[in-house]
């Protein structure tokens, strides 16, 4: 569905705006009626990194932006730990108009909550959604812009939040954000823009919520079992001149070991049959064997029904591999039911994604 509405939007560039700002805020699927809601918002100011040498000459811009966010607050029962959950709209002006000109941002958030009984507190959002990008490449009208490729793309960022708390219902808030903008390899070129920025704004409970330290029984006992996944994937990958799309799709084995409700070490299997590369090399006139197959090692955060991954993978099988032997995944779960979870990842080597794709999984082994 995403990658059909990339391609129409490329010509309705009125609709991609309606697109990011009404589409995305609709996946926040849970109700949270019965916790106190809260609006937010702020500026941000930062720089973008060049992470390649293709890119140098269009990096050195300062972008400047602005967010305003809503959602709830949840207590320390409903997630093992305080928490915020929402949604974002934010807009950044890279102040390179005529190249990169400005990204209109909607995404889903959570953000664990540390230390919220004091005045001064520390939190940590992680946010995932769409982001809308007015310029991008053109082959003839803007060569230089090899950040982008398509209007629609992902939009990923994480950061460190501090807190004061000001009144009863009022907190200042001082961080920063490391945002990422990328198509995830659907379509070439995407080096993807990496903008790491500082933020200053201000929430505001609309109702105000309890700042009292939460009890240690409230947060619940350590869960030392085991949790196996099995997930299957799937995505969608351009190849250019001429343009065609190419599938990938593949499975994921992976063992959590709890170290607490939040925290978790991963390891896993992966196979994977890449459509993408066998394309390439058969149209050099080159036959490659298109399974792949590695393993991971990494970290997890589960709050509540949201889990958050980042894996480092070894290839142990890649036949004429152009890549880094090791690589990175990223991945956002929700647990619809106790045996059922859904999610999407995003692969990358260094700084440069690969490949985004959906996922479907059973848990089928808990304790």
């Amino acid at each position: 569905m995403i990658l059909v509405i990339s391609e129409v939007s490329t010509c309705l560039h009125w609709r991609n705006f309606l697109i990011v700002v009404i589409y995305v805020p609709q996946l926040v699927a849970i109700s949270y009626a019965q916790n106190p809601k809260f609006i937010s918002g702020s500026m941000q100011y930062g720089f973008i990194i060049p992470h390649s040498k293709e890119i140098i000459n269009v990096s050195n811009s300062n972008p400047l932006g602005f967010e305003a966010t809503f959602g709830w607050h949840l207590p320390a029962t409903a997630s093992g730990i305080l928490s915020r959950r929402g949604f974002k709209i934010s807009m950044v002006d890279f102040n390179y108009p005529t190249v990169l000109g400005y990204s209109i941002n909607s995404a889903c958030f959570a953000e664990p909550l540390w230390g919220l009984h004091r005045r001064l507190s520390f939190s940590f959002p992680i946010e995932f959604g769409l982001s809308y990008n007015s310029k991008v490449y053109d082959r003839i009208k803007n060569p230089t812009n090899l950040f982008f490729s398509l209007p629609i793309n992902f939009y990923l960022s994480a950061g460190a939040r501090i807190n004061w708390r000001v009144g009863s219902n009022f907190l200042i808030q001082f961080g920063g954000l490391y945002q990422h903008i990328s198509n995830g390899g659907v379509k070439q070129p995407n080096k993807g823009m990496n903008f790491p920025m500082a933020s200053l704004g201000i929430l505001y409970y609309l109702e105000k919520p309890s700042w009292e330290k939460p009890a240690l029984t409230s947060i619940g006992t350590n869960n030392r079992g085991l949790t196996m996944n099995f997930l299957l994937f799937g995505s969608i990958k351009t190849i250019a001149m001429p343009d065609e799309k190419t599938f990938i799709r593949g499975y994921q084995y992976t063992l959590v070991k709890h170290i607490n409700q939040i925290h978790g070490l991963v390891a896993g299997l992966e196979g994977v049959w890449n459509g993408y590369k066998k394309v390439a090399y058969l149209r050099k006139g080159e036959k490659v064997v298109a399974y792949e197959q590695s393993v991971q090692l990494g970290y997890q955060m589960a709050l509540s029904k949201t889990s958050f991954q980042v894996l480092a993978g070894v290839d142990l099988f890649n036949e004429n591999r152009t890549t880094d032997l090791i690589y990175q995944r990223y991945g956002l779960y929700y647990q619809i039911l106790p045996y059922l979870k859904v999610g999407g990842t995003i692969k990358a080597h260094k700084n440069v994604a690969d490949a985004i794709d959906i996922r479907l999984g059973y848990t089928f082994d808990k304790r």
